[in-house]
């Protein structure tokens, strides 16, 4: 079993002597072996693991790895809490659900979704714990009733390389769900730690103090801190030309939704999520004929990385270029409706030198070891800028051979996209200036 870095005995000792915690360490500093390892030095032989459904095979080969507990992984009809040297693993979705799902604003903790009492010594680990940052949501609500749940002694720790995802508000969130939101005192205390832009009066990161309370609860290792980890060179554009069909059909989309000015308004400014939200659903037939555009150009830089003989990974928020990658000759890909089992396929076959190029959607964010590359290609960017950082994380870990890493970002030239990169720079720059980077 390879040793322990300084960095991860540092994270177990930290954990170990918490009930509650959240560990905010880069992509590929090791946080699944860190949470495991302060389990079984806590001594527990009982742990459950919540994670996104695309991590449930990866998070049974870790326990393997790691402990001498069988993984178990459940459903929301079979879930039940772990047996004796057990480890269960269960996806964020299916988690059993409040008797009235239907209706969030009237949610009330229900002890029969649990009728069974937690065994003692229980260890829970929520990896990607940001996907409840938003009190409304499903995750959220369930997750908060499996904790409810639980006796006063358990651990509950909480594992994200992006634990603010995009607004205070739901690091905030995250913070309520683990028990850790004391630490600022209040929702106002929380608000005071803030720094805001005076033009825009938008928060762009933590003051000193803030920053010192956030160290209390929440450890954040970070790679350039690290040393061994290749070093993230700064994104490189490669613009891509939009022919005139395609634009005549994309500027019709913007005038029917507004037109620029409205548009930008509504994405940069408005605070409403859900008007957001409407607006990126309106948008999201122009972004897939933008992905689709761009094919061609994705495939002459694939060439490119091919006569050279260099391993590439390909990300794309939309199926269309990965369900079209996969179809060539030493190419592999895997999307959201594919089973765990396929994608770890996939991965290994990558990993070991089978095909040089591996294509995948927003289920390949997260979670997942592609150390092997070095070089990225991303057709498009998610609106979530997290989510552009985790895809970079696939290739930045600690058993990667080289000494940095590179990503390369098709953008073509039109309003649509020149937006979404624009709010994710921005939203990049608040990350960074809130120390979360």
């Amino acid at each position: 079993m390879p040793e322990l870095y300084q960095h991860q005995v540092d994270g177990i000792y930290r954990l170990k002597n918490k009930l509650r915690d959240l560990h905010a360490g880069d992509t590929g500093v090791g946080k699944t072996r860190q949470a495991l390892e302060a389990a079984v030095q806590r001594g527990s032989t009982r742990i459950v693991v919540v994670c996104p459904a695309s991590l449930q095979e990866n998070w049974s080969r870790e326990v393997r790895k790691w402990t001498t507990l069988k993984p178990h992984t459940v459903s929301r009809k079979t879930f039940r809490w772990p047996r004796e040297n057990e480890a269960v693993i269960a996806r964020w979705s299916n988690l059993p659900l409040p008797e009235n799902k239907d209706d969030w604003n009237c949610y009330e903790f229900d002890p029969n979704i649990y009728p069974d009492d937690p065994p003692d010594g229980l260890v829970v680990i929520l990896d990607e714990c940001h996907l409840a940052s938003r009190v409304e949501s499903r995750r959220y609500r369930c997750v908060d009733a499996l904790i409810k749940k639980l006796p006063e002694d358990a651990c509950v720790w909480g594992l994200s390389a992006t634990p603010m995802t995009n607004r205070p508000a739901g690091l905030w969130t995250v913070l309520g769900l683990l028990s850790l939101h004391h630490e600022f005192g209040s929702a106002g205390g929380f608000v005071a730690s803030l720094e805001f832009d005076g033009i825009s009066d938008e928060p762009v990161g933590f003051t000193e103090e803030g920053r010192e309370h956030l160290s209390n609860v929440m450890l954040r290792q970070r790679s350039t801190d690290i040393g061994r980890m290749p070093t993230i060179v700064p994104p490189r554009c490669v613009e891509v030309d939009v022919d005139h069909e395609s634009r005549h059909s994309l500027d019709q989309l913007v005038e029917k939704l507004g037109g620029q000015e409205f548009i930008s308004f509504i994405m940069k400014t408005v605070k409403k999520s859900k008007e957001r939200l409407e607006m990126e659903t309106h948008i999201a037939p122009g972004r897939k004929l933008l992905a689709q555009m761009k094919i061609p150009a994705l495939l002459k830089m694939i060439e490119t990385f091919e006569r050279n003989e260099l391993p590439v990974l390909v990300f794309s928020v939309h199926r269309r270029p990965i369900e079209l990658l996969r179809l060539r000759l030493g190419c592999g890909g895997f999307t959201g409706s594919d089973s765990p089992m396929y994608k770890q396929m996939q991965v290994d076959k990558f990993q070991n030198g089978e095909i040089n190029v591996l294509g995948f959607t927003g289920a390949g964010a997260t979670g997942l070891n592609l150390s092997r590359a070095c070089h990225m290609l991303r057709v498009d960017l998610d609106w979530n800028a997290s989510t552009n950082l985790q895809v970079i994380g696939r290739m930045a870990r600690l058993d990667s051979p080289h000494d940095e890493v590179q990503t390369w970002d098709l953008k073509a030239n039109h309003f649509i996209d020149d937006l979404v990169f624009e709010i994710n720079q921005k939203k990049t720059e608040m990350l960074e200036s809130a120390g979360l980077l």
